[in-house]
């Protein structure tokens, strides 16, 4: 059976002559028709209804958006289906009044955090005719996400338009650069990817296919063209939690808790392919502690694995997407990330002084590593600077531990 056929069936079996995923008879008739043909029910009725919840959501949004009201709050499009931004840090009965005014009076339940998926946002959760509709009021864009706004807007005021007419310079080589004629596209061709499965799996088994994963914006061509995004400060590309191993003892002292060494592996792997003493880690946080010892300062880590470094800093490439970065006076960098090699490229070669660690001290409670590479792809873009990756654990609050790691890059 066809979808176009089991549409059909759906459609003539259910009460209004049309179906709805919101008729309890109507999704009971859909899982028999399921059933039926033993495909999975529950799954696919699943996933239609996640669909239909971020397409109903997009939608709200884009309405409260385009409202005399959205726009006077300075509520803002993000990437995630869900999410409104909220740069002007409107009170949520501010938003509901809006929603009330945009949508006809409908009945909001608010949903606080952290049941609303967020650790500090509210949910609103309401009908339209559409269907269900949830949206997170957050905060405010970054720069990084206002950058990719503002680039997809440019991209969607630009398309129809013959190459040589697009007014902006920087639009005008992402076009040429691609390889494809803004003639042959409308607006809705070029969209934000949306905020699902975008956490990438770092790996020291190398880079693999990233292109659906840590896209930003899509341009839909005769193939999917998916962009990666960054602004001229650079990115965050991993969070990866707390470090389980390194704790507070009952006296109120860091200690290296080697039986918790193995609870999360990449970590482990992370300290001794850098050559990271967590020893050190935790005696450098007892000085800061205790304020008795030596002072925090930079030193070449003695044993490194440079070749699980470059696969582990690869991976965070992954490739199969076109990397788009902001440069200084509205300029823009396009490179497209072909395969493993092309992942390997963009990191370059490292060198026995590649890796370089300050542990705490009594001057900080930060652990520190940063690994400079020379990138012979990344250098074409004129920037003299070395790509720099910085591994930072460290608790960002007025705590000692735990500590979270984190890594980014300049570039």
């Amino acid at each position: 059976m066809t979808l176009d056929e089991l549409l059909l069936e759906w459609s003539y079996k259910s009460e209004k002559g049309y179906p709805s995923l919101d008729n309890p008879s109507d999704i009971s008739i859909l899982k028999q028709i399921l059933e039926k043909l033993k495909l999975p029910s529950k799954e696919i009725i699943r996933g239609l209804k996640e669909g239909t919840k971020a397409s109903n959501s997009r939608n709200a949004i884009a309405k409260i958006l385009a409202s005399s009201e959205g726009k006077e709050a300075g509520l803002t499009l993000m990437k995630d289906n869900y999410r409104i931004g909220n740069k002007n840090n409107i009170d949520k009965d501010q938003f509901m009044e809006i929603l009330l005014k945009v949508f006809d009076n409908p009945t909001i339940k608010i949903i606080d955090p952290p049941e609303s998926g967020s650790s500090k946002y509210n949910m609103f959760e309401f009908e339209t005719e559409e269907g269900l509709v949830q949206i997170v009021l957050a905060g405010g864009a970054n720069k990084g996400e206002v950058y990719e706004q503002d680039l997809l807007t440019k991209i969607q005021g630009s398309v129809g338009f013959p190459l040589d007419e697009i007014e902006f310079p920087d639009i005008q080589k992402l076009f040429q650069t691609i390889g494809i004629d803004p003639e042959d596209l409308t607006p809705d061709d070029a969209e934000f990817m949306g905020a699902a499965d975008t956490k990438r799996q770092l790996s020291f088994d190398g880079p693999t296919d990233l292109g659906t994963k840590v896209a930003d914006l899509v341009i839909h061509a005769e193939k999917d063209i998916y962009l990666s995004i960054k602004n001229i400060k650079g990115s965050g590309i991993y969070n990866g939690g707390n470090v389980p191993f390194v704790i507070l003892n009952e006296e109120g002292i860091a200690v290296f808790d080697e039986s918790k060494y193995n609870e999360k592996p990449l970590f482990k792997e992370i300290f001794e392919a850098c050559g990271i003493d967590p020893q050190r880690m935790a005696d450098g946080l007892t000085a800061y502690i205790t304020q008795e010892g030596e002072a925090s300062s930079w030193e070449s880590s003695t044993d490194v694995d440079l070749t699980k470094v470059k696969n582990l800093l690869a991976s965070s490439f992954g490739y199969g997407y076109w990397y788009v970065r902001e440069k200084a006076g509205g300029e823009i960098f396009v490179h497209y990330i072909d395969g493993e090699q092309g992942a390997y490229d963009m990191v370059g070669e490292l060198n026995a002084d590649a890796v370089k660690i300050k542990y705490p001290g009594t001057n900080t409670k930060a652990l520190d590593v940063v690994i400079d590479t020379n990138s012979p792809v990344l250098s074409k873009d004129d920037d003299k600077t070395p790509l720099r990756y910085q591994i930072v654990i460290r608790n960002a609050s007025k705590k000692i531990l735990p500590a979270r790691l984190n890594i980014r890059t300049n570039k």
